[in-house]
């Protein structure tokens, strides 16, 4: 091993920190390691034979989120030695640090790897601290701190033995509970994503100062009305969200059940209209799906409208719990210096 070059993706800083303290302990040895973020889309997959080659980023619904799965399916094929990873959400209770759910993001990363030539040296997950703040309040810095510094002395541990060229399959006996959460997986990836993408807005204190669309780590936040509008490219990855220095941007959760709920009636509504033509279950799961999605975008697009209104935007706020102030934001390791 010559070289060591870690392609990582990172809303909320988890997978970068992990990626940074790797590198910090293998440089020490005198290993060359260098970093390089999947969402730059100018970043170069040379590579040489003798490269150790890390790739990480969180789950997403217990899955690798789409933009590193489309990278790795596009990686040239190779036989270097390669170590698939990826963050999750880890929780304090008392002092055990809780484990998240990897889900089949090594086992999908592993057969497109293998069938490409390359050996898997192995797969470590990192249970650092939850932050998927759209569905549950931002941990508290005693328990931000506690899991921080597990995960530090983890990745001592770790790249000690990379550099001794061990294996490092330490995720190995979450096999059997990972496949069983192949079917939310498989969902997420083809509709989930969809109606998430859909769940952010920005309420009546947005300053309409781009930080958001700016910094978006695959480009996913365009302006309608001067203000920020969600597309499908969205990951979910809550940057966003953390990195707004209003705490403008907000999760649409009061909204969201209805503009899930309405699309779901009208083609409850509609059931007895295309069941006759339709002899096919999947092929009718699949209209319903496709379906759901285009009201939800016409929903979705009204409310981009209506927002343009300060009164409602601030009447809609009351609707999210990522407005009041106990939901708080995640920002430990966020690299607020870089934020333009």
């Amino acid at each position: 091993m010559k070289a060591i070059k870690i392609f990582y993706f990172s809303g909320t800083g988890n997978a970068l920190q992990v990626s940074q303290w790797i590198k910090e302990s293998v440089n020490e040895k005198g290993i060359t390691c260098t970093l390089h973020n999947i969402a730059d889309k100018e970043q170069i997959q040379t590579t040489n034979n003798d490269d150790l080659l890390i790739f990480i980023a969180p789950t997403h619904a217990f899955n690798y989120p789409p933009i590193m799965l489309h990278f790795i399916a596009r990686f040239k094929k190779a036989n270097n030695r390669i170590i698939i990873m990826n963050t999750r959400g880890g929780l304090r209770i008392g002092k055990t640090l809780v484990r998240g759910l990897s889900g089949i993001s090594f086992m999908v990363s592993f057969l497109i790897m293998k069938l490409k030539g390359y050996k898997i040296a192995g797969y470590v997950a990192w249970d650092m601290p939850v932050s998927w703040i759209a569905f549950h309040p931002a941990l508290k810095n005693k328990s931000l701190d506690f899991i921080i510094e597990k995960n530090k002395r983890k990745a001592q541990t770790i790249s000690q033995k990379i550099l001794n060229d061990k294996n490092v399959f330490t995720a190995k006996y979450d096999f059997l509970i990972d496949i069983l959460l192949l079917p939310l997986a498989i969902a997420y990836y083809l509709a989930g994503r969809f109606f998430l993408a859909k769940s952010f807005y920005a309420n009546d204190t947005c300053s309409k100062c781009r930080i958001c669309k700016n910094n978006c780590p695959v480009k996913a936040i365009k302006t309608f009305g001067g203000r920020p509008f969600w597309t499908w490219k969205c990951e979910n990855c809550m940057k966003c969200m953390n990195i707004c220095p209003e705490k403008s941007v907000e999760a649409v959760h009061g909204i969201w059940i209805l503009m899930f709920l309405l699309p779901s009636s009208v083609y409850g509504f509609l059931y007895l209209l295309i069941t006759p033509y339709i002899y096919s279950t999947w092929l009718y799961i699949l209209t319903v799906c496709i379906g759901m999605i285009l009201v939800l975008y016409l929903l979705y697009f009204i409310l981009s409208i209506l927002l343009m209104c300060k009164q409602f935007a601030k009447l809609i706020a009351f609707t999210s719990l990522t407005h009041y102030k106990f939901w708080g934001r995640y920002k430990r390791l966020l690299k607020t210096k870089n934020i333009t």
